[in-house]
């Protein structure tokens, strides 16, 4: 225990995570995570061409164009490169949360996605 005029800390047993209520888990963890992931565009960019990223707290989203095949293919590319940056940073993907959304007048595009050879829930 440490003692002082504004403050008292006790020292307890983390089992695993945060803390809920703690400064860490409230204030600093947010900020420190964007940190950890700050260089994630920088893997996924060169591949979408004319695409983007787009985060927001713990979510990313590529999003592409889709007019032909190449394009496709460059943003398959793309999740490809996201995939080896959250294995490379021991960040695990839940594939059951990943979902590919098609806005399009004619279904005649492949715009299907794969992770690690599964395929990512279409929404449409």
């Amino acid at each position: 225990m440490c003692n002082s005029k504004w403050f008292t800390v006790r020292w307890f047993a983390v089992l695993s995570g945060i803390p809920q209520g703690s400064i860490l888990g409230s204030i600093l963890g947010p900020i420190l995570f964007l940190i950890y992931i700050n260089d994630l565009p920088d893997s996924c960019i060169d591949q979408l061409l004319e695409g983007n990223i787009y985060k927001y707290a713990d979510d990313a989203k590529l999003f592409k164009i889709i007019r032909n095949k190449e394009d496709n293919k460059c943003l398959q590319k793309a999740v490809d490169h996201l995939k080896d940056w959250s294995d490379n940073w021991l960040l695990r993907l839940n594939i059951n949360k990943c979902n590919v959304v098609s806005y399009c007048i004619r279904d005649s595009l492949d715009t299907s996605c794969y992770i690690s050879d599964n395929m990512v829930l279409i929404i449409s």
